[in-house]
């Protein structure tokens, strides 16, 4: 499971420490905190010590055609660019042994509430790989590369999160290929 936080996402409204009691208290044993180029949350909270939860440390980077989710060694950092392709990222990620992958794959933007954190824009505008790629050998190259994919999000509609789920199958087995 990999969650954003308040202090690291704009689209998050939760603190980390809430977020970590709260999935202590469902009975989950840990968790992947994954703010939008951010690291902020994962900080708040890791060097607090929880019995029996771990809680790991990555982060939603955004290239030119979506948002990946990153997770290295605590030691190595990507600065972030602009103008970042998804395989030039995976290949980055790989060599400083993280691991990459696809959350949301095909989720449309997402419409908040008209509220003060908001006020600048009228949605939140979610990029995806799935929906950004118009050529299906691009998307076969990509998935490929990846070491996973994120098949149900919250905020993805039921078509979206089983589109996902079926290109995820195409490509792992329980297993990658």
């Amino acid at each position: 499971m990999h969650c954003h936080t308040k202090e690291g996402s704009p689209c998050a409204d939760v603190p980390a420490e809430r977020v970590i009691e709260e999935l202590i208290k469902k009975g989950f044993d840990g968790v992947l905190i994954t703010d939008h180029e951010s690291i902020d949350g994962w900080r708040k909270v890791s060097k607090k010590k929880y019995e029996n939860f771990v809680i790991l440390r990555g982060f939603e980077f955004l290239t030119v055609m979506g948002d990946m989710l990153v997770i290295l060694p605590e030691e190595e950092v990507i600065p972030y660019k602009e103008d970042i392709y998804p395989l030039d990222l995976i290949d980055i990620v790989h060599k400083k042994n993280g691991a990459v992958g696809i959350p949301h794959m095909f989720r449309k933007s997402v419409f908040l509430d008209d509220t003060e954190k908001y006020k600048d824009l009228n949605y939140f505008p979610t990029i995806s790989i799935g929906i950004s790629s118009k050529d299906f050998f691009l998307t076969e190259s990509i998935i490929k590369a990846v070491d996973f994919v994120e098949v149900e999000n919250g905020r993805a509609t039921e078509n979206e999160n089983y589109t996902a789920e079926w290109w995820a199958n195409q490509y792992f087995n329980g297993n990658k290929k």
